[in-house]
C-alpha cells in the first residue's frame, strides 16, 4: 500500500481522510481489513477504537475459509487501495459478501485517475466510475456515498501540477445488500 516514491504528506492527508470518513464505526467492533498490516490499518484501530483483522492470503486466490474467516462473521471492514492490483475483483467482491453480515459496510478506496494518467504497470485493474458501479451491482454492493481525497503539494511537473485538481484517491462506503 504505501508508495515510498511518494511525499510524506501525501501518506498524512490520505490517512486523515479516511479516518474521518470512516469515523462513525462504533469503538470496539470487529472490522476485516483487506490486505497484511500496515501503518494506516494501525492508525485506525487506534484513533478509532476498533479491533482489526487482517487477511493474510493472496487475495487472487482469496478464499475467505482458507484464513478461518466463518461465513457472516463481519459488520465492517475495510479494503484501501487493493482492488486495483486483483486479478480478479468480481470473484473478491463475491467472496467477501460470503463472509460478512446482512446489511454490512465495507469502506474502500482505489485511485482516481482519467484513463489517459493510466499507465501504473502494478494495477491490473482501473476503473471508471460507471465500470466500478456495475462491478458493484453485479457482486450485490452498492454505494452509499464517496468522497474523491486531494492531497495538495507542489508540483514538480506537470502530473503533479494536475493532482491538484484530479483526486488521487476515492474513498467509497459500500452496503451489501
Amino acid at each position: 500500500m504505501l508508495n515510498t516514491r511518494r511525499n510524506p504528506s501525501y501518506h498524512e492527508g490520505r490517512t486523515k481522510a479516511t479516518i474521518k470518513f470512516c469515523d462513525y464505526i462504533p469503538k470496539g467492533e470487529k472490522v476485516l481489513d483487506i490486505g497484511e498490516p500496515n501503518p494506516l490499518s494501525r492508525e485506525l484501530g487506534e484513533k478509532l477504537g476498533v479491533v482489526i483483522h487482517n487477511t493474510v492470503s493472496d487475495l487472487d486466490h482469496f478464499i475467505f475459509t482458507d484464513i478461518h474467516i466463518p461465513f457472516g462473521k463481519y459488520r465492517w471492514a475495510t479494503c484501501f487501495e487493493v482492488i486495483e492490483h486483483l486479478m480478479n475483483p468480481r470473484s473478491f467482491f463475491e467472496n467477501l459478501y460470503n463472509i460478512t453480515t446482512t446489511g454490512a459496510t465495507v469502506f474502500l478506496s482505489y485511485p482516481s485517475r482519467p484513463k489517459w494518467m493510466w499507465n501504473n504497470e502494478e494495477h491490473f485493474h482501473e476503473y471508471d466510475k460507471l465500470r466500478f458501479k456495475y462491478l458493484l451491482e453485479k457482486t450485490g454492493w452498492k454505494i452509499v456515498r464517496k468522497k474523491p481525497v486531494y492531497v495538495r503539494r507542489w508540483p514538480t511537473g506537470i502530473r503533479p501540477l494536475l493532482r491538484n485538481f484530479i483526486p488521487q484517491t476515492t474513498l467509497y462506503e459500500l452496503r451489501k445488500i
